[in-house]
């Protein structure tokens, strides 16, 4: 080989070697990110924690057995956790937990296992298997069962989660609540229910069915609010209620229960029923004295006999249920069409364990037999 050719073959391979990196430069792939490792966390033992809002007032007090702080020392999992919680500097909560998680970023903290809490306000105290205080929105979230006690007024609300607002003092479960009253024996059941207790009231917007303990009376409706204070349960909608011992149905659109008395105001139209003697009244208004087991109706009503297909209508009617005594007074008009009878009178007597009813006004009396 000539020298010449030696030479061109040295520039040549020289001139490959200098491309070389460029050509790799070029077709270089994404390089893979490793993780640094994770900074280990710091503990602290027998430790008070405090966090202020921007105006330097207190959002909560947290003591602990022992912190545990993740790598931006912002989240802290703390154990053995008791805490006192504020808003604008007024103490509203007082809390005790096994563990929790402390947030100062978000300035909530996350307490679990044997939740227990008290809203020292109304001395309400709350047990759950975890809440969550969120100090920047004031709203305090529970799951697992939630139980609401107030011991002075031995009043409770169960559920299985928990949404409140603890400045407001509200509280409202959902999930298969469940409220209960000593005195009177009361039990309040819907799938969400509200415990305002600044304005001593329990009120539901969803349907509900509430239950007189001592004798089986039972109330449903589409919505309702108890006033504690008063002893007075009002219930709108769609309304129903038995009373089994009684035989009795009454279905209406709103009623209002006095607890303490013991009646049961029917402001709108209404029927009352009873199945189990044949019986069915109507009227615009009314009222049910539970204690004395009477109903007395007014405003255009009108009874009907299923046995004799005998109807009676009257300004005004009182049913007393024991002595199976039915009460009309003011333009009666009975009517029989089975026996095309009508009678007309200012008062009418209905007693059916004799299955009679008397008529009478003016000079004349009717004795009518309704077999």
């Amino acid at each position: 080989m000539s020298i010449q050719r030696r030479l061109l073959f040295a520039f040549l391979g020289l001139l490959v070697l200098a491309f070389v990196p460029w050509l790799i430069g070029q077709n270089t792939l994404t390089p893979i990110t490793v993780p640094s490792p994770t900074e280990a966390t710091s503990s602290l033992f027998d430790i008070r924690l405090t966090e202020f809002d921007q105006a330097g007032k207190l959002l909560w007090e947290v003591n602990a057995e022992r912190i545990d702080y993740r790598q931006d020392r912002r989240v802290a999992d703390v154990q053995k956790v008791s805490g006192r919680f504020y808003r604008d500097g007024e103490l509203l909560i007082t809390a005790t937990s096994d563990t929790g998680v402390l947030n100062q970023v978000e300035q909530q903290i996350a307490m679990k296992g044997n939740v227990r809490a008290i809203a020292v306000k109304d001395n309400l105290t709350l047990t759950a298997a975890e809440i969550l205080w969120n100090s920047k929105k004031d709203l305090m979230t529970g799951s697992g069962t939630v139980t609401i006690r107030q011991p002075k007024e031995k009043l409770s609300l169960t559920g299985q989660r928990l949404e409140a607002r603890p400045s407001q003092n509200r509280f409202t479960l959902s999930d298969n609540v469940l409220g209960t009253a000593a005195k009177p024996p009361l039990e309040i059941r819907g799938r969400q229910i509200t415990w305002d207790a600044d304005r001593q009231r329990v009120f539901t917007d969803r349907p509900l069915t509430v239950l007189q303990a001592t004798d089986r009376l039972t109330l449903s409706a589409d919505r309702g609010q108890w006033d504690i204070a008063a002893q007075t349960l009002e219930v709108s909608g769609k309304v129903t209620a038995k009373d089994p011992s009684l035989e009795l149905e009454i279905l209406t659109t709103k009623a209002v229960w006095n607890l303490k008395r013991q009646i049961v105001t029917l402001p709108q139209a209404f029927t009352a029923v009873s199945a189990a003697r044949g019986i069915t009244v109507a009227a615009q208004t009314g009222s049910a004295q539970l204690q004395q087991e009477s109903i007395f109706l007014q405003g255009q009503v009108k009874s009907s006999f299923q046995s004799t297909q005998g109807t009676v209508t009257a300004d005004a009617v009182e049913w007393l249920i024991p002595s199976q005594r039915i009460i009309a007074t003011g333009n009666i008009f009975y009517q029989q069409p089975e026996r095309n009878l009508t009678v007309r009178g200012d008062r009418a007597v209905a007693q059916l364990d004799q299955q009679n009813i008397e008529v009478s006004g003016g000079s004349t009396e009717t004795q009518l037999n309704v077999p």
